[in-house]
């Protein structure tokens, strides 16, 4: 070719296809084929992996949230029990309310005719709440407290014999430590607004968690249909 038309031809250049032989590029295709479809298998198998992680998540978050709003309910029954429970002695309250009176006033309190053998109504609920300190001497921290300078107090009474017919009001005593103070120590701070523990404060305590607890039961199960 050059000797006649004066010119090197040259060799005609071979496409990629032609590099390989027929069988050679299917084989190559099918590899190519089988390595992303592995690929893509990896991928799927990790998506399933992060799709069981986050349903154990979710099925752990769900348990945790049936267990809360069990134990809720449970602890909305025990405050429903207490209400209760504290509505039984509202109708107390008027002679509680004589009884606190008193007490703020520094004054004894007349609590039946012990030659007739009979109680007042409020010498019936004192021998109800009444706890023997020693011989002679008792209190009623149950019935109400006055929260002090020195601590929550109860006042301690002389009850002659322990027959309950009259208390003589000698001091208070801490709740907690069983310190005892003289009545003139601690007189001036008996008040009204000083009042602890009284059953209307318990009521409306108890009232307050009652929704509150409720509220979280609410919140809870809304967060557990979705």
């Amino acid at each position: 070719m050059k000797a006649i038309f004066q010119q090197e031809v040259r060799e005609k250049k071979k496409g990629k296809n032609h590099d390989l032989t027929v069988v050679e590029y299917k084989v190559a295709k099918e590899e190519e084929k089988i390595e992303k479809l592995s690929t893509d298998k990896i991928g799927l198998e990790a998506d399933i992996l992060v799709l069981n992680h986050k349903k154990s998540t979710s099925q752990k978050k769900l348990d945790e949230l049936d267990g809360e709003i069990e134990s809720s309910n449970i602890f909305l029954k025990a405050l429903r029990q207490i209400k209760q429970f504290i509505q039984s002695y509202l109708p107390f309250a008027p002679l509680i309310e004589e009884f606190a009176n008193h007490v703020e006033r520094g004054a004894d309190i007349e609590a039946g005719n012990s030659f007739r053998g009979l109680f007042t109504a409020l010498g019936e609920l004192l021998n109800s709440f009444k706890e023997i300190i020693m011989d002679g001497l008792c209190w009623f921290p149950r019935l109400m407290r006055w929260q002090t300078s020195k601590g929550e107090v109860a006042p301690v009474f002389e009850d002659n014999r322990n027959e309950g017919y009259y208390y003589q009001l000698k001091s208070y005593m801490d709740i907690h430590t069983r310190q005892e103070y003289p009545k003139e120590l601690i007189q001036p701070e008996i008040k009204p607004e000083n009042r602890t523990g009284t059953i209307e404060q318990l009521a409306q305590n108890v009232e307050a968690v009652e929704k509150q607890v409720q509220f979280m039961g609410i919140w809870m199960s809304q967060n557990h249909k979705r």
